[in-house]
């Protein structure tokens, strides 16, 4: 199916911003900082108490989506939140795996210049992304989502 590889695969511009930073050593450290410190979380804490700033941390990575005139404030994070919460709720997940598409396409479109100058990386990387994904367990999915805002969200910020 084309929907979970292009989901799972647009976190591979983590790497490639590594590669082509102006300090890839800094950034390396960033990025091992933020996948180790989420792998060393989700795999010590029960899975079903690591949920909360599971959905915390992609409320905060989600907001630029829904961002209030260009800016991403509290409220668009509050929005983002209530858009996860209520997914969860009423269990519509294939809405939210819609919306991981629009993210995914926004991220892809963000980094288009990334992605063109690496681009004999981004296929070798997708398809190691990919398997890495099937062989994980649940809360290593989740390690390596929450990997992924760290060090876009909170680490990187943009």
């Amino acid at each position: 199916m084309f929907i979970e590889p292009y989901i799972v695969c647009h976190g591979t511009t983590d790497v490639m911003t590594v590669i082509s930073s102006t300090e890839p050593k800094k950034e390396l450290l960033n990025l091992f900082r933020a996948y180790s410190s989420s792998a060393i979380f989700f795999n010590t804490v029960p899975v079903h108490t690591t949920i909360y700033p599971f959905i915390f941390l992609s409320s905060i990575h989600f907001s630029k989506n829904f961002n209030i005139q260009s800016k991403t404030s509290l409220a668009s994070s509050i929005i983002a939140m209530i858009f996860i919460l209520s997914c969860m709720h009423f269990k519509v997940y294939s809405f939210m795996i819609w919306f991981l598409l629009y993210h995914s396409t926004i991220h892809y479109k963000h980094n288009l210049v990334l992605i063109k100058q690496n681009r004999t990386l981004f296929l070798p990387l997708c398809i190691l992304s990919l398997f890495v994904y099937k062989k994980l367990a649940l809360e290593n999915i989740f390690a390596f989502a929450t990997g992924h805002i760290i060090f876009n969200d909170l680490i990187k910020r943009p």
